[in-house]
């Protein structure tokens, strides 16, 4: 899966886990290598940056999770689009270049994950760096569904964003990044589907339109010929809802309810690309 941060990427790797009985965090940790978050490549651009040798990284480890688990519906990892690449899909750096390669001469798939709300995704940016200032407690990034605390605490987080020029500098660099990826993924040759958080989680669970996108998703990932997989196109709506039970959903409905400065942001995105983005 390719995804930046703080686009639901986790939880739907859980989601994809619990529909195609496939390894989870659930069963080995999050942070174990087994499951389907684990961010293999590195988990920022700095890790990304210093990685040497992505093709060894991907090859041993697909190499020994598929002898480990012959029969999990889907084997994968996660991978965030922080390497350079130009608005025409060209890397700067040859090492990700040759890495895409060796994907599609591998018959790899690539599930691209993305928000389609690009404030939504600002603000939660924020709210996971602020974390732990101000003597406030950190929260964790993410919550089980059972741990009211924790729920309790991410509802109650509000941040400061940055307002005029410097916010939407920030909306765009994210619209470049976005539109970088799919002119190099269209370009690539490789197999690739694209989600996004607002189709398949928040406010969307056991409704028939996310239903309907998460049988297009686990279509995409079943292989033409695996009978052994035929569970991955028999969900059923309620299936979905209870996949997505597992990580709570700590989304604010209004982008006010987390947001102190609401009022600026709005007044800096009136009559900008990014003015339908706020929660009127």
């Amino acid at each position: 899966m390719l995804s930046e941060g703080r686009s639901g990427s986790s939880v739907l790797c859980e989601g994809i886990a619990a529909l195609t009985r496939s390894p989870s965090h659930l069963d080995h940790g999050m942070g174990n290598l087994h499951n389907l978050a684990h961010e293999l490549l590195g988990s920022d651009r700095k890790s990304m940056e210093n990685q040497t040798d992505p093709i060894s990284e991907m090859s041993q480890w697909f190499s020994s999770i598929c002898e480990w688990y012959p029969t999990s519906g889907v084997i994968g990892f996660k991978m965030k689009p922080y390497f350079n690449i130009s608005t025409t899909g060209q890397f700067s750096d040859p090492k990700w270049a040759a890495s895409f390669v060796w994907m599609r001469q591998s018959n790899m798939s690539i599930v691209y994950n993305h928000r389609q709300n690009l404030l939504d995704k600002v603000i939660s940016d924020f709210a996971f760096v602020d974390q732990g200032h101000n003597g406030t407690v950190r929260a964790p990034a993410h919550c089980r569904a059972d741990d009211s605390a924790c729920i309790a605490q991410r509802h109650e987080q509000r941040v400061k964003l940055p307002t005029g020029k410097w916010l939407v500098h920030i909306l765009r660099e994210h619209a470049t990044l976005h539109a970088s990826v799919l002119a190099f993924l269209e370009q690539s040759g490789l197999r690739y589907t694209t989600v996004t958080y607002e189709q398949l989680l928040p406010g969307t669970a056991g409704s028939t339109a996310a239903w309907l996108y998460w049988q297009r998703l686990l279509h995409f990932l079943r292989p033409a010929k695996a009978p052994c997989r035929a569970h991955f196109s028999n969900i059923t709506s309620d299936d979905v809802a209870a996949a997505l039970q597992i990580t709570a959903q700590t989304t604010a409905r209004h982008q006010e309810d987390r947001v102190e400065n609401f009022a600026d942001v709005v007044q800096t995105l009136l009559g900008t690309e990014f003015e339908s983005q706020l929660h009127r």
